[in-house]
């Protein structure tokens, strides 16, 4: 049976659509790709993570590091600052002609606390004290190009994933318009790994929308991998687990309290 010239004109623009949905994608953004397993070796300390493995072909990324020894020195170079891996997200609408709203970058990185500092990073409210005192540390030459939150009072907030605790806190940047959400988790008492997300949207986009409507939940949908498993002699082991103690909540209030007697300001 001999198909209309018309149907099969029609045929050839589907299968012409087809190929063409195929070569673009119609499903571009990064939260519609399976997430993909990661390990990385921190002196026996294990990190497991997810994330989607379409990157952005604009940044090209280095290999992760896979196996990293805490006691080498010689790896703080950048403000004591390693990091193990850096990858880059675009979001837009499918199509070749999707709407573009921005990019998402992420970094992990192990950091090494003051030598200076004899702080337990096995408390709460310690180990937010070695974070602000990396931030005072490092602060860039031009304050106005990123505002940083060192107020624990304020600015941190306790987070769970897989049952482990680590501590959420912002940061951002007014040109271009950037916001940075932090996560850190201690790996020994004198080290700890920080995830850096910052979310970077195009001129045409406004910062917030695209932070609570593409980015944080992307965020969110990777952090939630996360999962660090200890060596079992390591003390951080049982103390980023959740326990039935105070929140950090209620740390923070006790020791605002505990201000506010001695006449001290909070």
């Amino acid at each position: 049976m001999m198909l209309p010239k018309i149907v099969k004109n029609s045929l050839k623009v589907i299968i012409m659509l087809s190929v063409i949905t195929k070569v673009f994608g119609l499903s571009t953004t990064p939260e519609h790709h399976p997430l993909m397993p990661r390990e990385i070796n921190l002196s026996g300390n294990i990190i497991h993570f997810a994330m989607p493995e379409n990157f952005s072909r604009d940044m090209p990324a280095e290999d992760m590091i896979e196996t990293v020894n805490l006691s080498d020195k010689s790896i703080y170079q950048d403000y004591q600052k390693f990091t193990l891996i850096r990858r880059w997200w675009d979001f837009k609408d499918g199509g070749f002609f999707g709407k573009e709203y921005g990019t998402l970058m992420m970094s992990l990185y192990i950091k090494e606390a003051s030598d200076s500092l004899a702080i337990d990073t096995l408390k709460p409210l310690d180990f937010i004290d070695i974070i602000i005192d990396d931030i005072e540390r490092n602060k860039p030459e031009n304050p106005d190009s990123l505002r940083v939150y060192s107020d624990y009072f304020a600015a941190y907030k306790e987070k769970y994933f897989n049952h482990q605790r680590w501590m959420e806190y912002a940061q951002d940047k007014a040109d271009p318009p950037q916001i940075l959400f932090l996560y850190a988790i201690p790996i020994t008492e004198k080290h700890y790994v920080v995830a850096e997300f910052t979310s970077a949207p195009n001129d045409n986009i406004g910062i917030r929308s695209f932070l609570e409507s593409i980015t944080e939940p992307f965020i969110q949908k990777i952090m939630q991998t996360f999962h660090i498993t200890y060596q079992f002699d390591n003390p951080v082991r049982e103390a980023v687990l959740k326990s039935d103690g105070p929140t950090l909540q209620q740390l923070i209030d006790e020791k605002v309290k505990q201000l506010e007697q001695s006449g001290q300001p909070n």
